[in-house]
């Protein structure tokens, strides 16, 4: 029997097997839609509105606040309308077991009896993140309790889990889609030979900078350009690995590399949101950094002004086969565009990190 500990919240991260035998179609539609699939007056009430911040929320360390997804929400009602809305790739499902709605005949046949005697004595709500369900590449948030308020709470509980569920499914459909043309392995091959590790290099990328310690990949377009640099340091003591000690490194890295043509120093911007969590990276432990950088240049009264600015993310772990601190940072400058699908875009670069020596089973 499956036992739920306090706050008697379930929340399961399942892989479905999907490998070389998987014959099922991709899921449809927009990378960035999000399908909630929630009757139409829990819509409106405590389910709604716990959709609309978590799954539907935005991401703050933005120059600007983004939506992470676009919220497609109607009731499913019939099950002709249901088999077009469970082929694409973001869905949530969110209904209390006890209802009579189309959508509670889904929740119902997901969790199981025992779960939903479990639930209903406890009066808590359970949230399940499974990818690949009906489609390949996709990922569905399932919420269920006895009431709208419990599926509320625990949808609420189980913001990052969502989230991060989610954005590894976008990315996972991100990575299959950028690199299916024109990668380069010639100079992933360059990277693995003089520097021991290498990330996948999408077509229109080059290497502007590669020294011992130090690599600056970019991509330059008229009015945006992308960077991801990956900067290592050779015995290492992974006790030197804080918050503080990530934070300064970065500022440090952009200050020496990242000079503008007319001056100014690249730094993160103190008077924005910036978010340092703790991750699992390609099975190593991580910390993770997001937030916005800045251009600053001074007058001549010596005050500071930004110059440029755009998000950026930070991966810093230390490799333990290697000995080796790794830092790799994906910067974005895109004026008058959104920032978060170029945003995801270095981040699936930097996932691809590899060393010749995989990372220890944990």
């Amino acid at each position: 029997m499956l036992r739920l500990t306090a706050p008697l919240l379930l929340v399961l991260a399942l892989s479905a097997c999907t490998g070389d035998s998987d014959f099922r179609p991709f899921a449809s539609g927009n990378d960035t839609d999000l399908y909630a699939v929630v009757d139409s007056t829990s819509w409106e009430g405590a389910i709604g509105e716990a959709v609309r911040e978590t799954a539907g929320g935005t991401v703050r360390t933005l120059p600007a606040p983004e939506s992470r997804y676009t919220t497609i929400a109607g009731a499913v009602s019939t099950e002709d309308r249901w088999e077009e809305v469970r082929s694409n790739k973001n869905i949530v499902v969110a209904a209390p077991f006890t209802d009579s709605t189309f959508e509670a005949s889904i929740v119902r046949a997901f969790f199981s009896d025992a779960v939903r005697a479990e639930l209903r004595q406890s009066g808590q709500g359970a949230v399940v993140v499974r990818p690949d369900v009906w489609r390949r590449g996709q990922t569905v948030v399932f919420a269920t309790g006895p009431t709208d308020q419990s599926v509320a709470d625990a949808l609420r509980q189980s913001d990052d889990r969502i989230d991060r569920g989610l954005e590894r499914g976008t990315r996972s459909i991100m990575q299959r889609d950028m690199f299916d043309r024109g990668r380069q392995q010639n100079l992933e091959d360059t990277l693995m030979a003089q520097h021991d590790f290498a990330v996948n290099v999408q077509h229109d990328f080059f290497i502007a900078r590669s020294e011992p310690g130090f690599v600056w990949l970019r991509r330059v377009l008229t009015n945006t350009w992308r960077n991801v640099f990956v900067y290592y340091e050779d015995d290492f003591d992974p006790t030197r690995l804080t918050p503080e000690f990530a934070r300064s490194l970065r500022d440090s890295l952009t200050a020496v590399h990242m000079e503008g043509s007319q001056g100014g120093q690249i730094e993160i911007d103190e008077r924005l949101p910036f978010e340092i969590s703790e991750i699992d990276f390609n099975g190593r432990y991580a910390l993770e950094l997001r937030g916005v950088w800045a251009m600053f240049s001074e007058n001549a009264d010596g005050r500071r002004f930004p110059t440029m600015a755009g998000p950026f993310v930070t991966y810093v772990f230390y490799d333990e086969g290697q000995r080796r601190l790794y830092l790799i940072d994906g910067m974005v400058f895109a004026p008058n565009n959104p920032k978060l699908p170029f945003l995801r875009q270095v981040e699936v670069i930097a996932q691809t990190f590899r060393t010749a020596q995989p990372a220890p089973a944990s």
